[in-house]
């Protein structure tokens, strides 16, 4: 008899500037869904913008569709912010 179990959507928004930070969450979430997902009956699922499948529209309309389905919104910072194309705000600055 399958069983259900319940999945927790987590957007992670961060530079290229912190990859070893992003890999220790990435390894830190296959981790808790290894060893407390099954008797929990849940999971989470780790979503980033490069995950995102392309679509028409402007590239960040397309990533916030995503984020507003998620129920925590991780932002991962160190040096770099994002910044500005033609009065838009683009990177992790257009998301929070």
């Amino acid at each position: 008899m399958p069983t259900s179990r319940q999945i927790y959507n987590i957007f992670l928004a961060s530079p290229n500037d912190v990859a070893e930070e992003r890999a220790a969450l990435e390894d830190i979430v296959h981790g808790i869904n290894r060893i407390y997902g099954p008797q929990l009956r849940w999971q989470i699922e780790l979503h980033k913008w490069e995950d995102i499948p392309p679509g028409f529209g402007r590239p960040q309309e397309i990533i916030n569709k995503t984020v507003d389905d998620c129920e925590l919104f991780i932002g991962l910072l160190w040096k770099r912010w994002g910044g500005t194309n033609r009065n838009l705000l683009f990177g992790i600055r257009g998301r929070i």
